[in-house]
């Protein structure tokens, strides 16, 4: 559907999605897999939240949300974007 309306990216993995929708890593691999094979260009969201920031995760989440990919064998033509869940949250609180 979207390549029939000249849309070439598909955005995956959004801290939203992940959150709001409970998506699991492993679905997420399936739909960047079914994506690449659709001849869609991915951008692959990953990042943490603030309490695992603060917690010194940061590389332990962003590695677990990227394992999949590996285990799916995923074709790397995809950009991976960080994308932590803080980010909208520090500024809202700056701009109250």
């Amino acid at each position: 559907m979207l390549k029939e309306e000249s849309i070439p990216w598909v955005i995956l993995g959004h801290s939203e999605r992940r959150s709001i929708f409970k998506e699991s890593e492993d679905h997420i691999a399936e739909k960047t897999v079914a994506a690449l094979k659709n001849g869609l260009k991915v951008i692959f969201c990953v990042g943490e939240k603030l309490e695992e920031r603060e917690a010194d995760k940061t590389l332990e989440v962003v590695e677990s949300q990227l394992d999949e990919l590996r285990k799916a064998k995923v074709d790397w033509r995809c950009v991976v974007r960080c994308s932590s869940v803080i980010g909208s949250r520090f500024s809202l609180e700056r701009s109250r």
